[in-house]
């Protein structure tokens, strides 16, 4: 989508009620095709998550709640894109045009556009997918089978049982004894619930083994029950569910590993193919020409210009950002020094993991925060980005349209110039001060 523009000049508004003309019958289609994707999205995660109860990586119920959430999420993504076009599709050609013109091939620069964006997203799920690969896989190479001799046995007269159907949990209750016992919903998969809670009675003796690393938590998790002699989950059923589980695994890092093989040579095909396509059928140039450049006059009211030299804004973030990013260096913080206390390798590797995660991203969220922030400094306008300044003339800024994320300025050709996030303090000062100065300003926020 682009945004309308006072300055634009007859052929090109022409060439964008052309682009609209030509769309115009391709908004039915457009509603089929989105809601065709989203159905087999819908699908393919439905699947997924059925396949996880059916391994019983998750529970049953689990999975149904997640699905539910998906159903209505997508199916209210579907009613908002479906009135959305049906309303452009009440508009003129020209409003249809400013629509599709940042997608239609035939405008020259898209497709360089889209090579760009198929880059940047290949890579961003090539390095994901490799990334959540690996800490899988090592996490499964350096998990151990358990190791019974080091569970702790306990024995008692039960006094609460309760079963949670959509956890698929089972928490244990003895009496005169402090603690909560519980068997997760990894290994209830492997016992018979409800012979289980027939026979578990409230003061009939049971037998429990749980996890000696548990000793000093409140909630032990239990690998072993007898009750009155009769074993309901046995060291065969535990084996069975942890390699069910270490399947599950390995798997998901096929799966991860598959993604990332087709990312890699992904964007190498696109380019030799689909973009190439793309370019050879750009013909309308929606650029001024240099004759439509020299027409368009650039008054800049010296008033104002004077006016605004004695103003200074710099734009800055909302502490609670800080704060969590800090929180998350301290949590990472945590993790790695607990993985040292831990005992077990499997442990140890998933701590240190999400250790190293959280710091990363914390890293990376205050360094974004230090390094991203814009200065008006007068007629000066100074955006900072990670690596790079960009210092503009405010004469140079025309329009600033904001949707529901952004707040972007733009020149007088209607070329983005930059922009800034709309969460971002100090931001409505200065879209006032721009306005005052004759800036036009356009909300589109849905």
């Amino acid at each position: 989508m682009i945004f309308d523009n006072p300055n634009f000049t007859e052929r090109q508004k022409s060439i964008i009620s052309e682009i609209g003309k030509e769309y115009r019958n391709k908004i039915d289609k457009d509603k089929i095709v989105y809601v065709m994707g989203m159905s087999l999205f819908l699908i393919i995660m439905t699947t997924i998550l059925i396949i996880f109860a059916a391994v019983e990586f998750t529970s049953v119920g689990y999975s149904v709640i997640l699905s539910i959430m998906l159903i209505v999420t997508i199916g209210i993504g579907i009613s908002k894109k479906k009135n959305q076009l049906d309303l452009l599709k009440q508009g003129n050609d020209y409003e249809i045009g400013l629509f599709y013109a940042s997608r239609s091939p035939k405008i020259i620069g898209n497709a360089e556009k889209n090579k760009r964006r198929t880059k940047m997203s290949s890579t961003i799920v090539g390095v994901v997918s490799a990334l959540m690969a690996l800490m899988i896989a090592l996490i499964l190479v350096f998990s151990k089978p358990k190791n019974f001799d080091d569970l702790i046995k306990v024995e008692g007269f039960i006094d609460v049982i309760n079963y949670y159907p959509t956890d698929d949990k089972i928490d244990i209750k003895l009496t005169d004894d402090n603690n909560k016992y519980q068997i997760t919903s990894l290994y209830t998969g492997k016992m018979n619930v409800d012979k289980f809670l027939n026979a578990a009675k409230k003061g009939k003796v049971i037998v429990l083994h749980y996890n000696n690393k548990d000793l000093d938590d409140d909630v032990k998790n239990v690998y072993l029950v007898e009750v009155e002699g009769t074993a309901f989950l046995t060291k065969q059923d535990v084996l069975s569910a942890d390699g069910q589980n270490k399947r599950v695994g390995w798997i998901l890092v096929g799966i991860f590993s598959f993604v990332d093989f087709l990312t890699i040579p992904y964007y190498f095909i696109y380019r030799e193919t689909a973009y190439k396509k793309n370019k050879s059928k750009e013909i309308y140039n929606l650029d001024l020409t240099d004759e439509e450049i020299k027409s368009i006059e650039d008054p800049v009211s010296e008033d104002a210009t004077l006016e605004s030299e004695s103003i200074y804004i710099k734009t800055t973030y909302k502490k609670w950002m800080l704060n969590l990013y800090i929180f998350f260096a301290i949590l990472g913080v945590g993790f790695i020094i607990g993985a040292f206390f831990v005992g077990d390798p499997t442990g140890f590797g998933v701590l240190i993991g999400f250790g190293l995660f959280l710091e990363f991203i914390a890293s990376l969220g205050l360094f974004d925060l230090h390094k991203n922030y814009e200065v008006l400094d007068g007629n000066t306008f100074i955006v900072n980005r990670f690596f790079k300044k960009k210092v503009i003339d405010v004469k140079d800024i025309k329009s600033i349209f904001i949707n529901n994320q952004y707040t972007i300025f733009m020149d007088k050709y209607n070329k983005r110039i930059f922009m800034i996030a709309n969460m971002t303090v100090g931001l409505g000062d200065i879209v006032d001060v721009l306005e005052k100065r004759g800036v036009r300003v356009e909300v589109n926020i849905m």
